[in-house]
């Protein structure tokens, strides 16, 4: 039986949920699967499957306004790393010898790619980010601004040069003029691009997806337990002048430990399966997201508008939804800045125009090849 390893990035659900789908696919061919993670992506997959190494986590740090803070994740996650990361290169290399994958795909993982290319062994990395833009909200001196680009610079080229070490860089995203992530993606040269495939969302999709029938917003903040508890408590103490209104809200948390409150028109959720979270956005009319990239893969997919809650200093989270605002797929607001009247307006303005944010959402969809990854990643499906 072929055997293939995947290695996922466990901050957060959202690697660890793209890849869910191509696990699925590859068992149904018959591929032995061993996956290595972490952090959340650890519990999401725990879920779903045994066979899985769990590494130490890697976090960032936030305060209590949402907001990414640069210097806590220097102070207290840099060391940290500089600890973590040769005990992850050494596990995978451990991992890799053991198992002797015929393919590796690791899902934004350094470490993995060097272990693959140490060994000798075939591999292909999912990304939707090359370039890292460090937050900074306060005013910087000529000093700073330098440091800080020449610090962007100096992980671009160790994040390219370690995406480049696979023998496919995997972009799950449209082709442009609609990636998502294009704000994020940088190349360097011409030549880098024959390394380059955009593979389209890695995505469940409800065939029986329904368009506006059900009278639903789901609330679906993305990254750490930490990061989603704010934006959750965030958008709670702002719901209020909506909440008499026909409109029913549900929340998902993500949170295994909790049973689900409900209360008036608000439905607080645990964490849900796959196949659940996919009718609950099939159902919805619109969708409150943070900005992480799969959650806008999964409405985009289901055809469903986008309303952006995003926290400030999360340079990522904010390029993915100014992307989704000039498509004139949703509107975008900053948590931080969040107030009551924002929040009611931007929803009544959004239900007001639902159909044209739908019309322009479809756009990008039927953009969709609909890429068979396993012919781009030259597999053969048949076993030996």
């Amino acid at each position: 039986m072929k055997r293939i390893y995947f290695s996922i990035n466990g901050i957060g659900y959202g690697h660890a949920s793209r890849i869910l789908q191509l696990i699925k696919l590859f068992l149904k061919k018959g591929y032995a699967i061993y996956v290595s993670t972490y952090n959340e992506g650890y519990i999401y997959l725990s879920n779903y499957f045994k066979n899985i190494f769990k590494t130490n986590g890697i976090n960032y740090y936030f305060d209590e306004e949402g907001k990414l803070s640069f210097k806590k994740t220097i102070v207290y996650g840099l060391p940290k790393f500089l600890i973590i990361f040769p005990l992850h290169l050494a596990l995978e290399i451990r991992n890799l010898k053991e198992i002797d994958p015929e393919l590796v795909i690791s899902d934004s993982r350094f470490s993995t790619i060097l272990a693959s290319k140490l060994l000798k062994k075939k591999s292909f990395i999912i990304v939707n980010q090359l370039y890292v833009e460090i937050p900074r909200i306060a005013p910087m001196n000529i000093l700073l601004r330098h440091l800080k680009r020449l610090s962007e610079r100096i992980f671009f080229e160790l994040w390219f040069w370690a995406c480049n070490k696979s023998d496919l860089i995997l972009i799950p995203d449209f082709e442009p003029p609609f990636t998502i992530s294009s704000n994020t993606l940088a190349v360097k040269s011409s030549k880098d691009l024959k390394k380059i495939k955009f593979i389209g969302p890695l995505i469940n999709v409800n065939n029986n997806s329904t368009q506006n029938n059900f009278n639903a917003i789901l609330i679906m903040p993305s990254g750490t337990i930490q990061e989603r508890l704010i934006a959750i408590k965030r958008i709670l103490q702002n719901i209020h002048p909506l909440i008499n209104s026909n409109i029913k809200f549900r929340i998902l948390t993500g949170l295994h430990k909790i049973k689900k409150i409900t209360n008036k028109n608000i439905e607080i959720l645990p964490w849900i399966e796959e196949e659940e979270l996919t009718n609950l956005i099939s159902e919805a009319k619109l969708l409150i997201l943070t900005g992480g990239h799969s959650s806008i893969m999964k409405a985009i997919v289901n055809s469903k508008p986008m309303l952006f809650i995003v926290p400030r200093a999360h340079t990522e989270k904010q390029k993915n939804a100014l992307k989704i605002s000039q498509l004139g797929c949703g509107l975008m607001l900053y948590l931080d800045e969040l107030n009551p009247e924002f929040l009611k307006n931007s929803v009544n303005e959004m239900i007001q125009n639902i159909n044209q944010y739908i019309s322009n959402v479809n756009k990008i969809k039927q953009y969709n090849k609909n890429i068979e990854i396993l012919n781009i990643m030259n597999i053969n499906y048949e076993q030996k």
